[in-house]
């Protein structure tokens, strides 16, 4: 094979580089013999490869560019297997060729956009030609989560030109995402939930590029929310599960000292060469995508790491801990001894550490707050909800003195670190080196899911920053089993403390 001049041909080659691949999976084999066998093939392959020169190949697409992209061959990925060898030599590559792609293919140069970034700076026209109907609808079908990031890429680049070719896309997207939700009667869940899906893409995007319009999509958000959750309310599905709080009591009375009770709320015992381990049940890595619930849509933001089922089980493990937080608090045996668990660990955390900001003092404030919470027969009256919230917000705080603590002794010798930079979000971040060294950087993604938010997409509850702010708080979510969510974060940030040191102990 010297040359290509016709589709059979080009078809040839691609043949011939994908048997040049194989030499990549050779070590993978097992048998010898195989190895030798695909070895061979791989290099005769080479050998053909070879004679083809890249000029050869640019040559051709550049004259057959309309053949190669022909509906016929969609199915075989010939388009897409084409469009990663135009990549590398697109500067040999045609205007005609680009000019076809953007009017045509406009889908696979968006989905490539960083490949092709340059080429669209230097030729705007090119990039303009991508856009047809320049409206909410045109960017749906092109996907939005391929095309608003590149919008936000473009907004916030030194390239005026392509700036001026999305601007007036972006306002007609919000005009036509207006005119959707003030316009459209959304009677059925699916309607609702197809609109609020679409509605929160658009929402994220002009909060990033800073819109104005963004402070007018935050009422539509809140009447979107609304109409889903009454209409979950009169269709939805319920699923729950009993939580056998009795017999996590019952267990826990049993343990032999109160280190062993006061770690078992949160940390699982594991041995591992024969060496004893206490384990976070907020530390298990995320398992990817498991099934069904991590492929169908949703109005519930996820990503690679914070899939729904992975959000599901960190959920399950909140419910089962806070459950079993309120039951001791409702235990008058065990909530006195409960109280002197937390008054050891915290103490031991301040002789390791050297603490004198008083953590015994806080754990008393607490205690004080915690009372009419725990008191109340009813655990939703509008009565409690002041002392809810000023609870909740007190373990935030706690929670964060804590960590900023650890932080600065762990790094008193090395440096000194302001108050103002050992913020929450700073401290659990899995990038903090000296905090991951602690908790593992599954268990402070995991802690971060509750307490702030976590990734591009902010997934989490973000519990802190709602109730600092008073933003985005269901004002019926302030109960006692809030102050129990967050008392069970305490105790883990506190068990995984002080087990840490504990540990070092036990080495020396």
């Amino acid at each position: 094979m010297q040359d290509i001049e016709f589709l059979s041909e080009y078809l040839d080659y691609l043949c011939l580089r994908k048997l040049v691949l194989f030499q990549e999976m050779i070590s993978a084999l097992k048998s010898d013999e195989d190895k030798q066998t695909i070895q061979s093939i791989s290099d005769l392959a080479n050998e053909q490869y070879k004679k083809i020169g890249n000029d050869i190949l640019i040559r051709f697409i550049n004259k057959n560019f309309q053949e190669i992209f022909k509906q016929e061959y969609h199915q075989y990925s010939l388009p897409h297997i084409t469009l990663e060898l135009i990549i590398p030599f697109q500067n040999g590559i045609t205007h005609e060729v680009f000019e076809y792609l953007a009017k045509d293919y406009n889908y696979l140069l968006l989905g490539k956009f960083q490949n092709f970034q340059k080429r669209f700076e230097k030729e705007p026209e090119l990039f303009k030609l991508l856009f047809h109907h320049k409206n909410l609808e045109e960017m749906r079908k092109l996907r939005l989560d391929c095309v608003l990031p590149i919008f936000v890429t473009i907004w916030n680049g030194n390239n005026t030109q392509l700036k001026s070719i999305i601007e007036p896309i972006i306002e007609n997207v919000i005009n036509d995402m207006e005119s959707l939700v003030k316009n459209t009667d959304l009677p059925h869940f699916r309607d609702i939930l197809i609109i609020e899906n679409l509605f929160r893409q658009v929402y994220d995007f002009i909060q990033k590029i800073k819109h104005p319009k963004a402070n007018e999509f935050c009422e539509y958000s809140y009447y979107l929310k609304e109409k889903l959750k009454e209409d979950l309310k009169e269709h939805g599905q319920e699923f729950s599960y009993k939580i056998p709080v009795g017999e996590i009591i019952k267990l826990l009375k049993k343990q032999p000292n109160c280190e062993i009770q006061m770690l078992s709320l949160t940390h699982d015992k594991k041995i591992e060469n024969d060496k004893l381990y206490c384990v976070s049940r907020l530390a298990y890595p995320s398992k990817g995508k498991q099934g069904l619930i991590d492929f169908i849509s949703s109005n519930i933001s996820s990503d690679d790491y914070f899939t729904h089922s992975h959000q599901n089980w960190l959920e399950i493990s909140m419910s089962v801990g806070a459950a079993t937080i309120l039951a001791i608090w409702h235990d008058k045996e065990l909530f006195p001894d409960c109280l002197q668990w937390y008054f050891t660990f915290l103490g031991f955390i301040s002789e390791q550490t050297g603490c004198i900001e008083g953590l015994d003092d806080d754990l008393e404030i607490l205690h004080t707050m915690l009372e009419p919470v725990i008191l109340s027969d009813d655990k939703d009256k509008k009565e409690i909800q002041p002392f809810c919230y000023g609870a909740a917000m007190f373990i935030c705080a706690l929670i964060e003195k804590l960590l900023r603590i650890v932080y600065i002794y762990l790094l008193k010798d090395r440096m000194y670190v302001p108050l103002t930079s050992a913020t929450l979000g700073a401290l659990l971040s899995p990038h903090n080196q000296e905090m991951a060294n602690i908790f593992g950087e599954d268990h402070l993604k995991n802690l971060s899911y509750f307490i702030c938010t976590v990734g591009e997409k902010k997934i989490g509850w973000n519990i802190r920053n709602s109730l600092a702010h008073w933003a985005g708080v269901d004002k019926n979510s302030l109960s006692s089993m809030l102050v129990a969510q967050l008392f069970y974060l305490y105790t883990d940030i506190i068990n995984t403390i002080f087990w840490y040191f504990f540990s070092l102990t036990e080495d020396k």
